[in-house]
């Protein structure tokens, strides 16, 4: 299942984030634009390659491991770039960055305990609101900057929000379990 489409998307999306941090370096406008271009195509992946996976009947254990991941480096690696080079907020930076970090622990401890915590709604909009964020701080054009900012400052909220309900999801899940395991003759 690795030679399928839906799988090389996904890796594409984390590969992506190699060419976007040598752009953003070179600092310059047209760096920042082409930047934004391949950000933008690898942000469309993510619906792309689970849409792909479903209609090709291709999903596969390696795809839905490796999915979240990619989402989370293509995210987090660009945000940690733009508070180096286009001064983002580091402290919006830095709750993205932790929730998506805890998030990724959370899954693999209840994974070890055979549970799971669902994406939701919520959580897919999350990922979408970061990535408006992240375009709108990539454009290079000063009349967008108060956007940008607005825009990382709203969705390090919404990431923060969206962590505390999967640390909830998480914490009922467990105690489902316990109860379960003690209640067993």
């Amino acid at each position: 299942m690795m030679a399928s489409l839906p799988n090389f998307l996904t890796i594409a999306r984390m590969v992506a984030l190699v060419p976007i941090v040598v752009l953003l370096i070179d600092g310059d406008p047209w760096a920042r634009w082409a930047a934004l271009a391949i950000f933008c195509a690898a942000a469309a992946t993510d619906a792309l390659d689970g849409w792909l996976a479903r209609r090709m009947n291709a999903r596969s254990t390696l795809g839905r491991v490796l999915d979240p991941i990619a989402d989370k480096v293509l995210v987090c690696g660009v945000i940690v770039v733009l508070t180096a080079t286009l001064d983002a907020p580091a402290v919006a930076a830095l709750v993205i960055v932790i929730r998506e970090l805890f998030v990724c622990g959370l899954r693999e401890s209840l994974a070890a305990s055979s549970l799971t915590v669902d994406v939701t709604a919520f959580s897919k909009f999350k990922t979408v609101l970061q990535c408006a964020a992240i375009a709108l701080v990539l454009i290079p054009d000063p009349a967008f900057a108060t956007a940008g900012l607005v825009a990382m400052w709203l969705a390090a909220l919404v990431t923060a929000l969206s962590g505390l309900l999967h640390g909830r999801a998480a914490w009922r899940a467990l105690t489902a379990q316990r109860r379960s395991l003690s209640e067993e003759p």
